[in-house]
């Protein structure tokens, strides 16, 4: 308990000191927050996803797959500041290392995963001679992953995670001569994170005995009995390395490498659940 004390003091002062920078008045800039000097794109993203998880609620073996991953961006940048609506959501086929060989025992995890993010950035650093800006801020972002595992043809089981967080973002931009085609990197990790787990039905996951009532709402009561977690128990990290190439004054052309990881200790008896996503998208970048 004292340990979980001093991670919230310690989050809650980082989240303080990072959003009092976000909105703290600066004299030597030329736009504010409120200004009205603003770009704004919407970029429509597509490519290879490979997902690895292994869950121990649900098998203490690892499951892998490949899909098609669907990314849909909005982006408003001015001179010094950034704002980033982010959405994703693709629906794999996992399987585990075991040989399927007619025996009953498929083996296999149907997942469904997803998030919606925002960002608020604020520009730190800028080196005009190197075309090159650094960003920090803050981020808002909820995940959700649904695994449904079957053990056997017709007994399967079920997990989801999901977790709505706020943390920190850093974001590095590198532009070209013609200053609209650019290299961008960002780097995301939560601080604090409201998480459920599937307590309401699967007991064994969770700290905690949940009564499920099937006379009531049962997606209400799931999101009612989540915890709110520090790194301790969930470490996540997303980043994305981007080179966008502009075609016109309208288009421009992208491609970008997304990673994202995450460690979540849902109980203290089980090992923790481990997700790890890398994808490769090909994106339309469209100025409005």
């Amino acid at each position: 308990m004292e340990r979980k004390n001093k991670l919230r003091k310690i989050s809650t002062a980082v989240l303080l000191l990072c959003f009092t920078f976000l909105f703290s008045p600066d004299l030597n800039a030329q736009d504010t927050i409120k200004e009205k000097t603003w770009e704004h794109q919407i970029k429509v993203g597509s490519g290879y996803a490979n997902h690895i998880i292994q869950d121990n609620v649900l098998s203490p073996l690892v499951y892998s797959g490949s899909t098609i991953a669907f990314w849909l961006t909005y982006e408003a940048r001015s001179k010094n500041y950034l704002h980033l609506v982010q959405s994703y959501f693709d629906t794999p086929n996992l399987h585990s290392g075991i040989p399927q060989d007619g025996s009953g025992f498929p083996h296999n995890t149907k997942n469904i995963n997803g998030f919606l993010a925002y960002s608020l950035s604020r520009k730190v650093l800028s080196q005009n001679e190197n075309k090159l800006d650094f960003f920090i801020g803050g981020k808002l972002q909820s995940f959700g992953s649904y695994r449904k595992l079957y053990y056997l043809t017709n007994i399967s089981g079920e997990n989801v995670d999901f977790n709505t967080s706020l943390g920190v973002s850093l974001i590095a931009n590198r532009f070209f001569k013609d200053s609209e085609s650019l290299v961008s990197f960002k780097l995301s990790t939560p601080i604090i994170t409201y998480a459920t787990s599937l307590g309401t039905f699967n007991a064994n996951a969770r700290d905690k005995q949940i009564t499920y009532d099937p006379d009531k709402n049962g997606v209400g009561q799931y999101f009612c009995n989540g915890d709110v977690v520090f790194i301790n128990r969930l470490f996540e990290l997303q980043s994305e390395l981007s080179v966008n190439k502009s075609l016109n004054n309208r288009l421009s052309l992208g491609a970008t490498y997304f990673f994202h990881f995450y460690n979540f200790k849902v109980h203290d008896d089980l090992a923790p659940i481990k997700y790890v996503n890398n994808q490769l998208l090909a994106e339309l970048i469209i100025k409005l």
